[in-house]
């Protein structure tokens, strides 16, 4: 149960990271490549994380993941209600409000695709997927439990965050609309590459045994069961 809360909170330093280091290419680059990295950084954690509840995690790191997402928009939502009094505070707030935008789409889309993906492959063949594979139906009945009751925790969040944008003057589903269709093709291309490297990673034909041992060289009798299990000789 630590090490799940310790590798979450690992990923969490991850997406801040690459978004950190997105805003210092942005600062060469220009800040309109920005919402370009929010997008990528936060659809592979999102998708990232939404196989690691598939995976059986425990109620302590899924209320973590809940903390986390509350946490990181109220720092948001704090720092866009203090850049009123600063200097160039328009721009400021013109460029959180984007971030808080577009995080909140992700956030919400991803959990439902997550969720549709994995209904379709529990119903067509389970076998084939790594995470789905070793799963009861108790099992996938509160993965599914888990992923509903995340996404909707986002909606939630997405509803409130949209609220205190419009009491600040913003349209977020305006501002929305403009960022996707200034920026479709790479957040298109952009979904389409994350959720397929995801999904082959965790295909059976990927061969992603991270222990490994490759029980089907060193036991050729070994008879495939699903995913990377062998049954024993």
């Amino acid at each position: 149960m630590l090490a799940q809360c310790a590798i979450l909170v690992v990923f969490l330093i991850g997406k801040l990271g690459i978004e950190k280091l997105g805003a210092k290419v942005a600062s060469v680059v220009g800040a309109d490549a920005m919402p370009n990295v929010i997008f990528i950084a936060t659809l592979a954690y999102e998708v990232n994380l939404c196989i690691a509840l598939g995976s059986g995690f425990g109620i302590w790191p899924f209320l973590e993941l809940i903390l986390f997402d509350l946490v990181e928009n109220t720092y948001c939502l704090v720092c866009l209600s203090r850049s009123s009094a600063e200097v160039g505070a328009q721009g400021k707030e013109l460029f959180i409000a984007a971030t808080l935008v577009v995080r909140e789409m992700v956030e919400v889309t991803v959990s439902f695709t997550f969720l549709l993906h994995v209904l379709l492959v529990w119903r067509l063949s389970p076998q084939m997927n790594v995470v789905l594979c070793s799963l009861t139906d108790n099992d996938f009945k509160q993965m599914v439990l888990y992923v509903l009751i995340d996404a909707s925790t986002k909606v939630v969040v997405c509803l409130i965050t949209g609220k205190v944008l419009t009491r600040r003057g913003y349209k977020p589903f305006a501002l929305l609309r403009g960022l996707a269709h200034e920026y479709k093709r790479v957040f298109f291309t952009a979904s389409i590459t994350v959720w397929a490297y995801f999904w082959f990673l965790y295909h059976t034909t990927a061969g992603a045994d991270l222990t490994l041992q490759f029980r089907w060289l060193k036991t050729p009798e070994s008879r495939w069961v699903c995913g990377l299990t062998w049954s024993s000789p």
